[in-house]
């Protein structure tokens, strides 16, 4: 943070890294707890999520946990981990959550991993980490613990576009969109009357994340005047459209 302060362009690269490390392990944390069967939402913007253990409670009540709040507690005792109860950030009462909040791993690390990446790219689907691990039993008896490598291929669970980036753009600007099957992927800019300026199609594209960097030309050749554009992205029978603003 203090290398980023010292000019405005390395604040808005640092904060990008950022969002995008926050982002990567957002889909993680929410694919480990929804293969383990939770009910939980990948996160937007934040550095938390509020998995729901309700699937689990006929086995949590055998042992006395009815509620968030007596969750936690347990929790505490029995593993040490501290989480807070999801009443205490208004969740309904009648769900049993926890805010778990991923902030505890080496942000410089994070920060000179995301580095060796282009900043028009989210960080690698095949997310590669060294993690420790801890299996308990059902009375909360250590079974097995190591350190070993995490695989995993995090698939979007939706076809969705991203604002491009920077918006307003002067010499090009970066479209990202997650695709989550196989598609032809349409891509049309128009103008502020209509007019198709630009175009491209990508048959079959491969499922994940995607992106488009548009550097303000058009079909025909040269570069586009300064003004307001339209983008549309259709993938099979989904489409989506946002403004994009070109200042020269």
């Amino acid at each position: 943070a203090v290398r980023a302060f010292q000019d405005g362009i390395a604040i808005e690269r640092y904060l990008w890294h950022v969002r995008r490390i926050l982002a990567a392990l957002g889909r993680r944390c929410t694919f480990i707890l929804q293969q383990a069967g939770e009910r939980v939402h990948a996160p937007v913007g934040a550095f938390y999520l509020f998995p729901d253990f309700t699937p689990f409670m006929a086995q949590l009540a055998h042992r006395g946990i009815t509620n968030s709040v007596a969750f936690c507690e347990t929790l505490l005792r029995d593993t040490g981990v501290a989480v807070l109860p999801g009443t205490a950030f208004q969740r309904p009462a009648e769900e049993l959550t926890a805010r778990l909040a991923y902030v505890d791993f080496d942000g410089a690390k994070a920060l000179a991993a995301s580095e060796l990446f282009p900043l028009d790219q989210d960080l690698p689907e095949d997310f590669i980490s060294n993690v420790q691990y801890k299996f308990i039993d059902d009375k909360a008896n250590e079974i097995s613990k190591g350190t070993g490598q995490l695989i995993l291929k995090i698939l979007p669970d939706k076809f969705d576009v991203y604002q491009n980036y920077p918006n307003p753009f002067n010499a090009e600007t970066i479209i990202r969109y997650d695709l989550p099957k196989s598609e032809d992927v349409s891509i049309k800019i128009y103008d502020i009357i209509g007019r198709e300026i630009y175009s491209v199609l990508y048959k079959k594209q491969k499922p994940g994340k995607n992106s488009f960097i548009w550097k303000g030309n058009s079909n025909i050749g040269g570069l586009v005047s300064s003004g307001m554009y339209f983008l549309q992205i259709s993938a099979g029978k989904e489409l989506k459209r946002m403004k994009m603003i070109l200042l020269k």
